[in-house]
């Protein structure tokens, strides 16, 4: 039996308590990984992105990360369109904002 995963980032304790541990232990390693290593993430030629918008990021795919562990990840289509509401994305970001949209369960 592997040793409980910490909460070193301090996530809701709410929120830790309702993930298993492998979702525990992909949201630490996703903040550890990425928290440094911005530049690993981002393109090469993007201004860098100011610490605490990047914490922001950061924290924000690695509950991505953990709720998919867990089986429960957030609609992804609505994050990227709130994301992009009121400018343009770029023809890229448009078509994949596109794709998704037409994946989009509808209810």
């Amino acid at each position: 039996m592997s040793k409980a995963e910490r909460n070193k980032f301090k996530v809701v304790k709410k929120l830790w308590a309702k993930w298993g541990e492998p979702s525990r232990r992909v949201f630490n390693a996703m903040m550890t990984r990425m928290l440094p290593n911005q530049g690993f993430y981002t393109h090469t030629l993007a201004a860098k992105v100011p610490k605490q918008h990047w914490e922001v990021t950061c924290i924000n795919a690695a509950f991505e990360a953990a709720e998919i562990v867990k089986g429960e990840a957030a609609p992804t289509t609505i994050v990227i369109e709130q994301t992009f509401r009121g400018a343009d994305p770029g023809r890229v970001a448009r078509s994949f904002v596109k794709q998704l949209s037409k994946s989009r369960p509808r209810a």
